[in-house]
């Protein structure tokens, strides 16, 4: 019986995050410079905040300064 009320539990919590937007739709994706200086993400980011409405913030990394650094 008291597996039945924690499947029960489980299962109505998992419903109630269904179909709900989050407050703020806003995601951050991290990258490397090269990526972002190319003009990939601006042709991508555009087609994917027209067809989801989220807003992309992107932060870009170099990520060979850190490789160099780290040795």
């Amino acid at each position: 019986m008291k597996k039945r009320w924690i499947c029960f539990l489980v299962v109505l919590l998992l419903l109630a995050g269904c179909g709900k937007k989050p407050a703020k739709q806003e995601i951050i994706l991290a990258t490397t410079t090269s990526t972002k200086d190319s003009g990939l993400l601006d042709v991508i980011l555009s087609v994917f905040e027209e067809k989801t409405g989220y807003k992309v913030s992107v932060v870009s990394v170099r990520v060979y300064a850190q490789f160099v650094r780290s040795k």
